[in-house]
């Protein structure tokens, strides 16, 4: 998969489903694909596996290889 679209979804889950959520997604991306969230959420303190490319509405983050 090269996109996921997640917005607004992530901040209706506790720590633990998000990490796991992510895990999943992460999973599924392949390397430089993009996961796109709502401009409320954040996952710079849940995983270090992705790099944030902010824009006006949202966040893209971008899977490391």
């Amino acid at each position: 998969i090269d996109f996921i679209f997640c917005r607004n979804v992530l901040i209706y889950f506790d720590v633990d489903m998000k990490k796991r959520v992510l895990d999943i997604m992460y999973n599924v991306l392949n390397i430089g694909g993009s996961l796109f969230l709502g401009h409320a959420e954040t996952i710079s303190k849940l995983t270090d596996k992705f790099s944030l490319k902010n824009f006006n509405n949202g966040s893209l983050y971008i899977k490391r290889g």
